[in-house]
């Protein structure tokens, strides 16, 4: 599992609220329960197709349906009927994670709901109305979109730099390399390629008077917050 971004206390979940925008990896298995699912539709010069919101939700979004009780690939199934005319091959990309206190009043399942979004194999054309955004568009129309850290984050990239903050990580804590400079770097080098949390930006900003404790803490938050398991 590779966690991109950990936001507790999110504004658009009820109080307590925190969502986790998570790759999804080959040998991991599918999100359940699954709330709604969304289409990544790129063609060959990367531009994304999105339709216009509805409702008192101006601007565009991916195509994106309900999952209802056939259970998420009846929805992949009729979404992509309905944007391409056919059933469209597709993969699992990655999922935002909404989790809640348990009990909470909540228009999705509680304590944890999953949102995923599915990309297109190949450059099929929608015969649906919608529009085509290129990077910088989609960047300015999309940015605000939970799940866009799953398009925009180099997911190789988000690999291999998870693997080194494991490494950085147990090295400091199990007291072979206590090298608060290489701690520093590397989250920054995180927050710069897209992935995010609280504790990450605080180690990204560590101040030298800080306490190697408080950066114990901190280390370990981060890689709780990251679902990352420090390894020297």
């Amino acid at each position: 599992m590779i966690v991109l971004s950990c936001l507790p206390n999110a504004p658009w979940l009820p109080p307590g609220g925190r969502a986790d925008v998570v790759i999804h990896e080959p040998d991991d298995p599918a999100p359940r329960p699954l709330g709604l699912v969304r289409l990544l539709v790129a063609d060959s010069d990367g531009r994304i197709f999105c339709r216009a919101r509805t409702g008192d939700r101006p601007g565009w979004d991916l195509p994106t349906a309900p999952v209802p009780d056939g259970g998420p690939q009846t929805a992949v199934s009729g979404l992509t009927t309905a944007v391409f005319g056919k059933v469209t091959a597709t993969e699992l990309v990655g999922y935002v994670r909404n989790t809640v206190p348990a009990g909470t009043r909540y228009a999705w399942p509680t304590p944890v709901a999953h949102f995923a979004l599915y990309r297109v194999h190949d450059h099929a054309v929608p015969v649906l109305d919608g529009t085509w955004l290129d990077d910088d568009t989609a960047a300015e129309h999309l940015g605000e979109r939970h799940w866009w850290p799953l398009v925009a984050v180099d997911h190789d990239n988000a690999t291999a730099l998870t693997t080194e903050l494991s490494t950085i990580w147990g090295s400091w804590l199990d007291d072979v390399e206590r090298d608060r400079d290489r701690i520093t770097r590397s989250a920054t080098d995180a927050l710069v390629l897209g992935m995010d949390s609280p504790a990450l930006r605080e180690l990204a900003g560590l101040a030298p008077d800080v306490v190697s404790p408080d950066v114990d803490l901190l280390v370990r938050q981060a890689a709780a917050e990251l679902h990352l398991v420090p390894c020297a």
